[in-house]
């Protein structure tokens, strides 16, 4: 019975410390607040002295606690049910048992099939692998017959283009024999680009040579993968019309231009054949022969009016700024400008190759396309021809 008492000590000092630990914070409490409410009202000290009345009561408490400490516990008796766990042989639990048994017995074949195994020298397999240049070639002719569309779009786009009559002043050409020259060693440097391209296609077609490169327990040979030579030869001949199709939209540039140019050299005749007949009507004389001047009398000796230009539209802030030409920007101008052809008589006398030539001397890129009319451009501009300039600069836009 000596367990009952102890149980019964157990459970009434843990209510008297429960009990006496909650009287404690209690007070603690009152007095807490009793101290942080010693300047307030009257009602608050009415109110200390009261919980002061309660306080008394706790030597009464603790003396009960003392009492009830030192009182021997009741014995109670109760009867407690004892389980007892007796083995036995479960039929299920014999079943698994068997069962993991028998799977056991076959650990030592397994552990011998893998010996066997590791024990075999490794097998050598051949895989097809995509080889790297075909699969590079394939990207890059993607890449080139992805601009065909817009190739052929921009063809179809010039050949149904209506002819336009544009008015500006244009005077009559000379060639410049050092210029034809040039053209004549260009077009000789040219006849050779076939037989290049010719040699490049043939190399491009050349089979890769197979290497076989042994690696551990695999074996990777580059072959040739049908489907990629057939894809490759397919994207070849359509990469092949991009030549001609740059070729065909060159030729309707040109085309247009000089058509361009024809209707007014038609429209200046025109002009020059009134003007002499209300000449002759009004009893003037012939022009004179020495009013005719060469196109590059007025480009040589005239100095740029950057008021007639403003007055234009131009936004022109000196003699040489070049930002007023179409297409020529600030990166362009400053190449120019470092190559001593920072002036408009100077420009107007380089073809466009020579401009993309001194540009990529000086770190500027450009298109032949945007280039090709800066020469015309600065021509009217040195000539202080501003309405000209600006209709040729409206059907650059147009075009």
């Amino acid at each position: 019975m000596d367990w009952v008492f102890a149980i019964l000590w157990i459970v009434v000092g843990a209510l008297l410390f429960w009990g006496g630990e909650r009287l404690v914070r209690r007070l603690r409490g009152d007095q807490d607040r009793a101290s942080a409410l010693a300047a307030e009202n009257a009602a608050h000290v009415f109110r200390i002295k009261s919980l002061e009345g309660e306080t008394a009561l706790i030597p009464g408490l603790r003396a009960k606690i003392a009492e009830l400490e030192a009182r021997p516990p009741t014995i109670v008796e109760k009867p407690v049910v004892k389980m007892i766990e007796r083995p036995f042989d479960n039929t299920a639990t014999m079943t698994r048992l068997q069962s993991l048994e028998k799977e056991a017995a076959r650990i030592p074949d397994l552990k011998a099939r893998i010996a066997e195994l590791q024990s075999q020298p490794p097998k050598i397999v051949e895989r097809m692998v995509d080889n790297p240049e075909h699969v590079a070639r394939i990207q890059s002719l993607e890449a080139e017959v992805a601009i065909i569309p817009d190739l052929k779009a921009k063809i179809a786009e010039l050949e149904a283009r209506a002819p336009e009559t544009v008015e500006r002043i244009v005077e009559r050409p000379i060639d410049n024999p050092e210029h034809l020259a040039r053209i004549r060693r260009l077009e000789e440097e040219a006849d050779v680009i076939p037989g290049l391209r010719a040699r490049i296609d043939e190399l491009e077609r050349r089979p890769p040579e197979i290497i076989e490169r042994p690696v551990e327990r695999i074996v990777e040979r580059l072959v040739d993968n049908p489907v990629h030579v057939a894809k490759i030869r397919a994207l070849e001949k359509e990469a092949g019309l991009v030549p001609g199709l740059r070729r065909r939209i060159f030729d309707l540039q040109r085309r247009a231009a000089e058509d361009r140019d024809r209707r007014l050299r038609d429209l200046e005749r025109r002009f020059d054949d009134i003007e002499r007949a209300l000449r002759r009507r009004d009893g003037a004389s012939e022009e004179p022969a020495n009013d005719a001047q060469s196109p590059d009398a007025g480009v040589a000796g005239t100095t740029i009016d950057v008021a007639a230009a403003k007055a234009e539209g131009f936004p022109i802030e000196g003699p040489n700024d070049l930002s007023i030409i179409a297409g020529l920007d600030s990166a362009a101008a400053d190449a120019l400008h470092r190559a001593g052809a920072g002036d408009f008589a100077t420009i107007a006398a380089m073809t466009p190759a020579e401009i993309l030539q001194v540009m990529r001397a000086g770190g500027a890129t450009a298109d032949l396309w945007t280039v090709e009319s800066w020469p015309e451009q600065a021509d009217l501009a040195a000539q202080n021809h501003w309405r000209a300039l600006k209709a040729l600069q409206g059907s650059l836009t147009a075009d």
